[in-house]
């Protein structure tokens, strides 16, 4: 396919070209090589030029050979200031991606520009609009360490307790905060309510998704978060604790209380997993916390008797 005539003007930076091109007639969407006029001045980040495609409705929406839509790509090639004048520019705020859904408010979310998003929200975004994958923008924040915009969303309306349809996980933002060991917005979420003890389709609450990071289970324990409850296997966090082999996490959930003499459905206890990984540092963690006032006296809960049958 030969190159637009407007692709052309753009790539030669000629305004006057370019206007006499789109008072002919020229198809403002047609698309060369894969990527559509709007595209092009996005990319060469020729904002003068963006803006009078937009002007003359260039669609926003149309995905380039890369699956990326000019509407995201304000967002990846502008800073701040720049990507929230094109954002005043656009007779219509609400657009959302052909196939992803996703919208102004999800990208501006993503890059944590606060200012964008008081606009947005301002001119009337929704900021619980749903993209394909049933997450808001809030989401987006949680993935991208935006803590900022976390704490601007939820307190213009986000939902931090909404639910995702990702691979049927029904995922809060405090579940994907958490496996990207975000730890700040992990704490803006819990400050705006997050539920701590929200289940997932596993049967897990976020405390099972955060033994890779001890300050986040910190802030959960903290906050909350129930040190009996089971997952599918009928293991409490104090299981998922030994098997990180982080002695630390184990002594922060002794502190807190976590029972040692639980058992999972296969009738074994944190202490016979502890034994059979070999990590004696935990095994006497778990020990002490046996041996220990509470109980003393409850022969079923002595070191002894959780630490039977291992093999």
């Amino acid at each position: 396919m030969h190159k637009t005539s407007l692709v052309s003007a753009i790539l030669a930076f000629n305004i006057t070209e370019i206007e006499s091109l789109i008072n002919s007639g020229e198809n403002i969407n047609q698309s060369w090589d894969g990527f559509t006029p709007i595209q092009y001045a996005i990319y060469l980040k020729k904002v003068k030029i963006a803006k009078l495609l937009i002007a003359n409705n260039a669609d926003l929406r149309i995905y380039d050979c890369e699956n990326e839509s000019p509407l995201e790509h304000i967002f990846k090639k502008f800073k701040e200031p720049t990507a929230l004048s094109i954002l005043k520019s656009l007779p219509d705020i609400h657009i959302a991606d052909n196939y992803e859904r996703n919208t102004a408010l999800h990208y501006a979310s993503r890059r944590n520009y606060t200012k964008c998003i008081d606009y947005l929200i301002d001119k009337g975004a929704n900021p619980n609009a749903l993209n394909r994958h049933g997450q808001s923008a809030i989401f987006f924040a949680a993935k991208s360490d935006a803590w900022q915009s976390i704490d601007l969303l939820a307190s213009r309306g986000a939902d931090v307790d909404l639910r995702d349809k990702v691979d049927k996980k029904f995922w809060s933002p405090i579940f994907y905060a958490i496996c990207k060991s975000h730890a700040e917005c992990v704490s803006a979420l819990i400050k705006h309510g997050a539920y701590v003890n929200l289940v997932d389709s596993d049967g897990s609450t976020p405390i099972f998704y955060a033994f890779h990071d001890i300050q986040l289970v910190s802030l959960l324990v903290m906050n909350g978060a129930n040190l009996e409850v089971e997952d599918k296997y009928g293991r409490t966090p104090l299981f998922h604790a030994v098997f990180s082999g982080n002695a630390q996490i184990v002594e922060l959930l002794m502190r807190y209380g976590s029972k040692v003499d639980h058992r999972d459905y296969q009738d074994r206890s944190s202490m016979q997993y502890a034994i059979q990984r070999g990590d004696d540092r935990i095994v006497q963690i778990l020990m002490n916390r046996c041996n220990s006032v509470e109980y003393l006296g409850n022969t079923k809960n002595c070191a002894v008797e959780l630490a039977t049958d291992i093999g």
